[in-house]
């Protein structure tokens, strides 16, 4: 059984652009529900951490 989706613009500048799926009849992004739920509560491993701090620099 699929899922109907839409694609979702998270962020878009002259350098990159952003996007997420979203799924039919939920309001937030997969990447909005993701930041939500693991905002305050997730570990990171220092590494990875690290990692995705430069690349979102």
């Amino acid at each position: 059984m699929g899922r109907n989706t839409t694609l979702k613009t998270i962020e878009k500048n002259d350098v990159v652009c952003l996007y997420s799926i979203s799924f039919d009849g939920n309001e937030k992004s997969e990447f909005e529900r993701f930041l939500a739920e693991f905002k305050d509560n997730a570990r990171l491993n220092k590494d990875f951490q690290w990692k995705t701090t430069l690349s979102l620099a």
